[in-house]
């Protein structure tokens, strides 16, 4: 599992854009826990919500 965290880390580290950069995430996080849905929220303080930011499945 270490490895493949460290794999997750190096890809989403590549990329300069937050938003792809929340969609390598998401996928290689599916992979890595063999899902096939996962969901990325970030929180807003300044509204006190989470907003969805990346979604699979």
């Amino acid at each position: 599992m270490l490895n493949q965290l460290r794999d997750i880390v190096e890809h989403v580290s590549r990329v300069d854009d937050i938003h792809q950069a929340l969609e390598v995430l998401v996928e290689r996080t599916c992979h890595a826990v063999s899902s096939e849905c996962c969901t990325i929220y970030l929180s807003n303080h300044q509204k006190q919500r989470l907003e969805l930011m990346a979604t699979k499945g």
